[in-house]
């Protein structure tokens, strides 16, 4: 018999500000194989409909703007997809210029952009870090009075609350590594998105180089 046709996969596109669709997004299933002997086979079943996902603060369309999820119409009939609609604002996209009906849902924010986020070291030991680091590897850009216990300042910024921050100090002598955690709290987080955080080191005496990481999931 002929072999079964291909599923129509998944595509998402997401934009911060207007999507607007024009042409048609396909994520049909594919057709079936044809049969090689029509007296003993017969031909293979239709592939189902993928998932289209429009994330956007606005969703609109003209009349050529189309999506399509559907089950391959060949044999027996392919199991249609699935066609996702979310905006801050209601979408504005044509009802009857989906197959199948597009669900639509209103989310509460825009994207948040992993390429505008930020975290950096703003001081050690109450003294002001650089703004840029230099690139000279043997530089001193702060040199602390005496040993022992350290605060190190970080600032964030698009990083959303609770993320949880790690500072690692890395001897220049080689040796251990020193690591702290710390969470995000909101309270230290301003209207524009920028969060503080300070957490303490007992530093022994050398040269330390200071690194700040934090993960999270983007919604």
């Amino acid at each position: 018999g002929g072999g079964g046709g291909g599923g129509g996969g998944a595509i998402l596109i997401a934009a911060n500000g207007t999507l607007e669709v024009e042409g048609h997004i396909n994520a049909d299933g594919g057709y079936g194989g044809s049969y090689s002997n029509g007296k003993c086979a017969s031909n293979g079943g239709p592939g189902g409909g993928g998932a289209i996902r429009l994330v956007a603060t606005r969703v609109s369309g003209n009349e050529s703007g189309y999506l399509s999820a559907r089950g391959n119409r060949g044999g027996r009939g392919g199991i249609p997809g699935v066609v996702r609609i979310e905006s801050v604002e209601e979408s504005r996209f044509p009802p009857h210029r989906s197959a199948p009906k597009a669900i639509r849902t209103v989310v509460i924010s825009t994207l948040g952009d992993p390429a505008a986020s930020q975290i950096r070291i703003v001081a050690v030991g109450g003294q002001n870090a650089p703004p840029k680091r230099r690139m000279d590897s043997v530089a001193v850009e702060i040199l602390l009075p005496k040993p022992g216990k350290t605060a190190v300042q970080v600032q964030t910024q698009g990083v959303p609350a609770a993320t949880t921050v790690e500072v690692t100090m890395k001897s220049k002598a080689g040796g251990k590594l020193l690591r702290q955690r710390g969470e995000l709290n909101p309270k230290n987080c301003n209207k524009k998105g920028i969060c503080t955080l300070v957490l303490d080191f007992d530093l022994p005496a050398g040269a330390w180089f200071a690194e700040a990481m934090a993960t999270f999931q983007m919604p």
